[in-house]
């Protein structure tokens, strides 16, 4: 179950949610990546930035982002229930990173 913008969304919904179109370029990538994260694979694939080079697509192992996030968590301490406001400086669209703005709020 996550908790986004108030609104409890269980796994299906996530799932079902994410196979609709969204309004804004940033919604459709979050939902994306969503969609992605609840696949079958063990990984996500991004495109990284170019900044040193040609950009390439890497992969990147869910287990391995689970554990940083649980670091991060373990870090400030947090606890289920608590709210977190992810403020987010870039997003990804079309696989690529964009900088922006925007608040999301979440329930562990």
């Amino acid at each position: 179950m996550l908790t986004l913008n108030n609104q409890q969304l269980t796994r299906k919904e996530l799932q079902t949610q994410a196979q609709k179109s969204h309004q804004t370029a940033w919604e459709a990538s979050l939902w994306n990546f969503i969609k992605n994260w609840l696949d079958e694979n063990d990984y996500v694939e991004v495109k990284t930035s170019g900044s040193t080079g040609t950009p390439k697509i890497i992969r990147l192992e869910k287990k391995r982002m689970m554990a940083s996030a649980k670091a991060t968590g373990d870090f400030f301490h947090l606890q289920r229930k608590n709210k977190v406001l992810l403020y987010l400086l870039k997003y990804i669209i079309n696989n690529n990173l964009i900088l922006k703005q925007k608040k999301i709020i979440f329930t562990l």
